[in-house]
């Protein structure tokens, strides 16, 4: 935006040189109208702008009367004001109209990405990242996975009704939204009652204890299940880090940490399992 500005003063000092100083001045002078035409063009907070097209107007219209005849500072004084007024007359016609447009493509690639039950990020979404982190940070760039199962869920809703199951989609869609976004991790709902947090700074013994923290804050919010061993909810995790579990592709990783999860479930559930852990179960 600075740069903007900056090349708009340059071409503003340009057009008063050839207006004024420069005869014929009748080609500079439309230049220059069509500079007081710049907020239709320039999206940026409209006192800024505004501020900005009225003092090079005014500056215009001085030197021109200082300068030129005054036959030719009249029309050059009444065109600068004319054009200034529709530039912001018009600007803000056009921001309104621009902003609006942002605003609604902002909700539809929410309403896109963002699974509706949940509010956290969908598969989709999901794919889109990896793809991004691969082209932004190297093949490489996601070097941690955790894999979360809501356990015994199917059993939840046949227990107490959709409507109570999706009742509890929400909460924890909102505690994991809460502490992984503490954490800098990204979770998707991968489908079902399987969500997935990616992650690129973490070792393999941070993650564990990150998972700890998460099986903590999952029983913290004492959701009633009377059919669980535990007579709440809870969930088992699985997890894999890059450098420690020799990923060689984020499948690879998303793989080693599906394994993880199912080998906690085997285990009794309610627990994380690394896959190093995995490797060396019995």
């Amino acid at each position: 935006m600075l740069i903007t500005y900056i090349y708009l003063i340059y071409c503003f000092i340009a057009a008063i040189y050839l207006g004024i100083f420069v005869p014929p001045s009748s080609a500079s002078v439309t230049f220059m109208c069509l500079l007081l035409m710049a907020p239709m063009l320039i999206l940026d907070k409209r006192w800024r702008i505004n501020s900005i097209i009225i003092f090079m107007s005014m500056v215009f219209c001085i030197i021109s009367y200082l300068y030129q005849t005054l036959s030719i500072a009249i029309v050059d004084i009444t065109n600068c004001v004319v054009f200034c007024i529709m530039g912001i007359i018009v600007g803000q016609i056009m921001y309104s109209i621009r902003v609006e447009n942002m605003e609604m493509q902002r909700k539809l690639t929410k309403q896109r990405d963002t699974d509706i039950l949940t509010s956290l990020f969908n598969r989709r979404k999901l794919l889109d990242t990896i793809e991004n982190w691969d082209d932004t940070f190297g093949l490489h760039s996601l070097s941690v996975v955790i894999m979360l199962d809501i356990d015994y869920f199917k059993k939840y809703n046949d227990c107490y009704g959709h409507l109570k199951g999706d009742a509890c989609l929400k909460k924890l869609g909102k505690c994991f939204s809460s502490l992984f976004k503490r954490y800098g991790l990204e979770i998707f709902r991968y489908g079902g009652e399987e969500f997935i947090a990616l992650g690129q700074k973490y070792n393999y013994e941070e993650i564990s204890l990150i998972c700890q923290e998460i099986l903590k804050a999952v029983r913290y919010l004492q959701i009633s299940f009377k059919e669980s061993p535990d007579n709440i909810i809870t969930v088992s995790i699985g997890f894999a880090e890059l450098n420690t579990c020799s990923s060689d592709s984020y499948k690879d990783l998303i793989h080693m940490a599906d394994k993880s999860l199912y080998k906690a479930k085997e285990l009794g559930r309610n627990r994380a399992v690394g896959y190093l852990d995995y490797k060396n179960a019995p």
